[in-house]
């Protein structure tokens, strides 16, 4: 009974911006407990309610989902009768043939010299050695020369280049050697 004595001058002492920092918070309390309270009011549509006693092997009787079988029971596949595909303006030879031997669906070796070249009783490049070491000296082969190469007539002017710090440098570099046209 003391607290509704001393009530009056409890709000005396409170002033307005702290009463009202008081129901905006009442407020918003309210507003998420309603929230939560009609969140679960929203269906996502995954689950029939209708069928949830129904738990076990037993069949639905409203024809819905059914659990998938044991593994190796499953093999029952929807069979596909009358289907029909508009052919117009295809040539003939799309139309559907009968493959009886796998051997006509490999490609056919319509270059049949090549054999010759890589014969073991010599040919043409019996003694030759195809991985010299020094082929690629004189080329630009060391770090990024050339491999963003600019192959116009006339040169473009090298971007500016900036490094934004110890990360994302980048490493291919600005033809310099090209000359220019005057």
């Amino acid at each position: 009974m003391s607290y509704l004595k001393n009530l009056p001058d409890i709000f005396n002492k409170v002033n307005k911006n702290s009463l009202l920092l008081f129901v905006g918070l009442l407020a918003v309390i309210v507003v998420l407990m309603r929230y939560n309270v009609f969140k679960g009011m929203f269906f996502s549509g995954m689950t029939n309610s209708k069928s949830n006693n129904n738990s076990g092997g037993e069949n639905l009787a409203m024809g819905g989902v059914e659990p998938a079988m044991p593994a190796g029971k499953n093999e029952d596949h929807a069979k596909v009768n009358g289907i029909d595909t508009i052919t117009h303006g295809l040539p003939s030879n799309c139309d559907r043939q009968q493959v009886t031997n796998p051997a006509d669906l490999l490609p056919k070796d319509s270059n049949n010299d090549w054999g010759a070249f890589t014969s073991q009783d010599g040919g043409e490049l019996a003694g030759v050695n195809l991985l010299k070491a020094g082929y690629h000296s004189g080329i630009d082969t060391v770090g990024s020369s050339l491999r963003n190469a600019n192959l116009q007539l006339r040169p473009d002017p090298p971007n500016p280049r900036g490094q934004p710090g110890p990360w994302m440098q980048s490493t291919i570099e600005p033809d310099q050697h090209q000359r220019v046209l005057a």
